[in-house]
């Protein structure tokens, strides 16, 4: 183990994950007056000093955003889960955007081109052995990314708040009225 500079401002940072080159990257929680990060507040560890990663670009494609928070699947790719903001066009509409990075490219879904994301936000992704993600939605659906998307049917369970994966790979859900193992 190697220990980290004394000097590496690790506050108010609370969002950090190690991709599979072993490099530390960290978003910011807040802004220091109680703001939501935004793109500009993630960063990598380059040997003693935190340099900015430029999402901005990939981000803005996808109008204005909130809320981006990050994670890093077993395949080392990065995942930043982001708000769109709602619009003049579409005043109460909260919906989600993923951008994942594999390499030096990005793909980038969001509600223009993906029916999960088109009328509300998830959570997540939740990262099985077999590198599925795995997204809970805002009414409580589930949606399982591994290349496309699907909707696992989580209609007969209620509410799902939450998915852990057992040494099987099996899901269970917490769900409103307990905890369910789907076998």
């Amino acid at each position: 183990v190697q220990p980290l500079g004394q000097d590496l401002d690790l506050e108010p940072y609370v969002n950090y994950q190690v991709d599979a080159q072993s490099r530390l990257w960290r978003m910011k929680a807040t802004d220091g007056e109680g703001n939501q990060p935004v793109a500009e507040d993630f960063d990598v560890l380059q040997g003693d000093a935190w340099s900015p990663y430029a999402t901005a670009d990939i981000l803005s494609k996808d109008g204005q955003f909130d809320s981006p928070t990050f994670r890093v699947d077993p395949q080392g790719r990065i995942w930043i889960i982001y708000t769109r903001l709602p619009t003049a066009e579409r005043p109460t509409i909260w919906t989600t955007g993923v951008a994942i990075q594999n390499g030096q490219d990005w793909q980038v879904y969001h509600s223009g081109n993906t029916l999960a994301l088109a009328t509300e936000r998830v959570r997540g992704p939740i990262f099985n052995r077999q590198g599925q993600a795995w997204f809970i939605s805002e009414s409580g659906g589930v949606w399982i990314f591994d290349g496309t998307w699907l909707k696992e049917n989580t209609s007969t369970m209620g509410a799902v708040l939450s998915i852990a994966f057992d040494q099987d790979d099996q899901p269970w859900y917490a769900t409103a009225d307990g905890v369910i193992h789907a076998a």
